[in-house]
């Protein structure tokens, strides 16, 4: 294959891979070097549709590698643990550009919700593992208006809020972020806006019931359900869409709640738990309000915390193993989790970003082999 024109106009979209090579003939009794050598060879005949099988049972499914080399073994294939391993390790940083390419256009995109999970790996210490998801406008596609949603990793010795700064030093949009870690400074400094959460302020809400009970709580969660509910029925809508059930809907629960966290204020003292905690929401009360004009952003930042959670407790291995190891994880879960986010289906997209990275030889790539247009192209459902 040639290389790869950069024009996105002129350029092929990805798509199928061609099938797996056949498997060579059984081996007798070989020397080292001839052990060395069919090794290489088998090496060569994997394909990428194999080595996508592994990354999605590797980090999709959370086998380890000794599980997958023994299910190798059971089908009457010769795959070592460290072949598999290798194959991983080389497809990891095949794609680190395309995982690059994600990041620098979500950075570009107009909303990014971001958290941290510390990280107790299995050996070499803790870990942070932190998440980016950006979205974007509504844009045309393939005959259809779709939401581009970008969400990339990164995983750290420790949670110093610099790896959030330096991250996010080139987005100018809206970030919603949980406090305390560094992302505030963020908007203080630079063109970011800050916006608040309603998941943290049920939380809150939720912690000062056990010291201060009042009626303001009830009244304070039966508002954030009903967000909640609104929000349930627009999931799939566009952007616009969702804005103007906001508007239509949403506004008027958050005018009465706004109202009724004031009157309540006035008869708690203002040096108690719930005084300040009412005081503290009404503050926030612009950055608490910014999702009702804005489609792209979610009034909670629940999404970006259970992705963490769920990939934090998956295989802590996974980010330790190797001294480049976090690289690679975060490079992996950068494009499964773009393309579960867009509709894109894991494995085939794999397989066919691999086929075009190796086959190009400049290695240059358009914006049509984002996940997203891969998705509108081949209209495949979302797997991790």
């Amino acid at each position: 294959m040639n290389s790869i024109e950069h024009d996105r106009n002129r350029a092929k979209p990805l798509g199928a891979v061609p099938p797996s090579a056949g498997a060579g003939g059984s081996e007798g009794a070989q020397s080292a070097a001839d052990r060395a050598a069919s090794s290489r060879r088998t090496e060569a005949r994997i394909s990428p549709s194999a080595v996508a099988d592994m990354i999605i049972a590797r980090y999709g499914a959370g086998r380890s590698l000794h599980d997958l080399a023994r299910s190798a073994s059971t089908s009457g294939q010769s795959a070592r643990r460290q072949e598999i391993s290798l194959q991983i390790r080389k497809a990891a940083e095949c794609l680190y550009p395309l995982a690059q390419m994600i990041r620098a256009y979500g950075l570009g995109l107009s909303v990014i919700a971001a958290a941290n999970m510390s990280i107790t790996a299995k050996v070499g210490g803790g870990r942070r593992l932190w998440a980016y998801a950006a979205t974007g406008d509504d844009m045309p596609l393939a005959g259809k208006i779709i939401t581009p949603r970008a969400i990339w990793f990164q995983v750290t010795p420790d949670r110093v809020g610099g790896y959030a700064r330096k991250e996010l030093s080139g987005f100018h949009g809206i970030l919603m972020a949980p406090p305390g870690t560094g992302y505030e400074t963020i908007c203080r400094a630079g063109p970011c806006v800050c916006a608040g959460c309603w998941r943290q302020i049920a939380a809150q809400a939720r912690d000062i019931e056990l010291i201060a009970p009042h009626p303001i709580i009830e009244t304070i969660m039966r508002s954030i359900d009903a967000l909640r509910a609104i929000e349930r029925d627009v999931t799939k809508a566009s952007n616009q869409e969702r804005a103007r059930v906001r508007q239509a809907q949403s506004v008027a629960i958050l005018q009465h709640l706004q109202a009724s966290l004031a009157h309540a204020q006035q008869s708690v003292a203002a040096r108690t738990a719930l005084g300040r905690f009412l005081a503290d929401t009404l503050d926030k009360w612009p950055m608490l309000t910014l999702f009702l004009d804005n489609g792209a952003l979610q009034p909670e930042n629940g999404f970006v915390e259970q992705l963490l959670e769920r990939l934090s407790w998956r295989d802590r291995w996974i980010f330790s193993w190797h001294p480049n190891a976090h690289l690679w994880s975060a490079t992996i879960f950068t494009i499964l989790e773009t393309c579960a986010a867009n509709g894109a289906d894991g494995r085939s997209y794999l397989a066919a970003a691999l086929e075009m990275l190796q086959s190009s030889n400049s290695g240059e790539i358009g914006e049509w082999a984002l996940p997203w247009h891969f998705a509108a192209n081949n209209k495949s459902s979302a797997t991790r």
